[in-house]
């Protein structure tokens, strides 16, 4: 039932039509408050052709008598483990290693996070999972495929704060630090390691790390005391994410560091913008560069067609007056010759603008929201429709300062025949 809650909370959270950056946002929140079911979600994301049918019923074996009590638990636990040890030697044998890998962190996964029921049979054989990790990662050759396979290990057996363990002390010791792939893996861990609450074996994963990427006389520098490795740590991280051209991750970083850090992350995504192909992206950045130093409004504008122009205009107009990038694009010369043409298109944005539209253009735009006018209530048949064509007439009045009597009386000699009409149209001032 607490999983059922835990859904529907972040699915309150997603708005009307949601991306895929939404989504991926739900699926986490999900998986940090149920991990029951972020172990199920686990498989809809590795391996590509998914964990056998076979691994799956072992852990729905588990999963239904983990609940029995904590005895029949541990039991039923150590007694998976065997039979995913079983199964990992058999994917192996058929040289499926992408499965017998994610069995493989499937199993120690599990392990972790439920150490209140682990026994000394279980214990022995996670050590046995460990060296399968460390045997099947020379099986990926490509760069992409050992980071996949690093960052599986990672999120779901590292990340994880089993405290007092050490099994994920090994784990990180003799899996994850010499098998590192790349500079982005190594950022992660050095930051994992440096959470790591026992004091002891932070400082000894430490030295491991620094020795293994950094050399000796580092080493030195951090045993005196000279050294932090996560100085600067949210530069490094989107520094090496624009290096290596992942500026979805990047941009990522910045939208975390910014809060999590403090950082400033206008100087990135400035970077960002130059160098992404991505034309949508581009145009999001300088969006967003624009609303928060007016330099940038420019060559956010230069990013446009001028059809795509016209109509992002149109949306930046229609919202609030407050906006930064309102006030930029309705003091834009060019924007406000333009204006009549964009209240023809959009009449009710002749109310917000009329003061700043030219006013060689003004009788013309009047004229423009009375066809309007009409066309609404033509298109009227409830009250409720009809209460709106009349608020029009009052707006009309309001804003263009011009007599309303013969769109009024136009529309009652129109309409005479509509009764609710003739009725509302009386109340107009």
């Amino acid at each position: 039932m607490a999983d059922h809650f835990c859904i529907m909370e972040a699915l309150d959270e997603l708005p009307n039509e949601p991306s895929k950056d939404d989504l991926i946002y739900v699926l986490n929140s999900v998986i940090r408050q149920a991990p029951s079911l972020g172990r199920e979600l686990e498989w809809l994301r590795y391996p590509r052709n998914g964990v056998t049918e076979e691994a799956k019923s072992y852990w729905r074996e588990y999963y239904s008598e983990k609940f029995q009590g904590a005895s029949g638990a541990a039991a039923s636990f150590a007694g998976c483990l065997d039979k995913e040890l079983k199964l990992v030697d058999k994917c192996r044998k058929d040289g499926d290693m992408e499965n017998a890998f994610a069995v493989t962190v499937m199993a120690l996964a599990e392990f972790l996070g439920t150490l209140s029921l682990v026994n000394q049979p279980a214990m022995k054989k996670a050590y046995f999972l460990i060296n399968y990790l460390k045997n099947d990662f020379k099986y990926f050759k490509r760069e992409e495929d050992k980071e996949r396979a690093f960052n599986l290990v990672f999120d779901r057996c590292a990340r994880v704060h089993a405290y007092g363990n050490d099994i994920q002390y090994i784990l990180i010791s003799d899996v994850l630090l010499p098998l590192c792939p790349n500079e982005m893996c190594k950022l992660m861990l050095e930051n994992r390691v440096d959470e790591i609450e026992d004091e002891s074996k932070k400082q000894e994963l430490m030295r491991k790390l620094i020795e293994r990427f950094y050399g000796i006389e580092e080493l030195q520098k951090y045993e005196e005391g000279t050294l932090n490795l996560l100085e600067n740590f949210p530069d490094k991280m989107i520094k090496c994410a624009i290096k290596r051209g992942n500026y979805n991750q990047a941009l990522k970083f910045c939208s975390e560091f910014e809060y999590d850090w403090d950082i400033d992350p206008m100087p990135y995504l400035v970077e960002i913008s130059e160098k992404t192909p991505d034309i949508s992206q581009k145009k999001d950045i300088l969006k967003y560069l624009a609303i928060k130093d007016s330099d940038y409004y420019e060559n956010f504008k230069s990013l446009h067609t001028p059809e795509e122009w016209k109509e992002c205009i149109k949306i930046i107009l229609g919202g609030s007056k407050e906006n930064a990038l309102y006030q930029l694009v309705i003091n834009d010369e060019s924007v406000r010759d333009k204006l009549g043409s964009i209240c023809e298109d959009e009449p009710f944005l002749a109310l917000k603008l009329y003061n700043k539209i030219p006013r060689s253009q003004r009788e013309r735009v009047a004229l423009l929201f009375v066809d309007h006018i009409r066309k609404n209530a033509e298109m009227a048949s409830t009250r409720k429709e009809l209460k709106e064509v009349c608020d029009m007439i009052r707006m009309y009045r309001g804003v263009f300062s011009k007599d309303n009597r013969a769109i009024k009386q136009e529309l009652m000699n129109s309409y005479k025949s509509n009764r609710m009409f003739v009725d509302e149209l009386r109340k107009v001032n």
